[in-house]
């Protein structure tokens, strides 16, 4: 067993840490430590928008993989 701990660094402040076990089931661990591996960014999500694992942020906006050109699906943060 080797649990993964991550740190949340704020302007160099720690802000609170994640530790993730590489034994635990769930399917999601292996991708939650890459993810956090690879120097993300954490961005607020609107209470409206139901962001899930598969969706994009791109220029701002978080991107549904199931949307249409029309722009259905998008929504700006900030």
């Amino acid at each position: 067993m080797t649990v993964h701990k991550f740190a949340i660094v704020v302007d160099g402040d720690v802000a609170g840490t994640i530790s993730i076990d590489d034994t635990n089931p769930a399917a999601s661990a292996p991708r939650h430590i890459a993810a956090y591996n690879s120097d993300p960014k954490i961005i607020p999500v609107p209470s409206d928008l139901n962001v899930v694992y598969g969706w994009t942020y791109e220029d701002g906006v978080f991107v549904s993989p199931t949307i249409s050109d029309t722009g259905s699906g998008e929504s700006e943060v900030g």
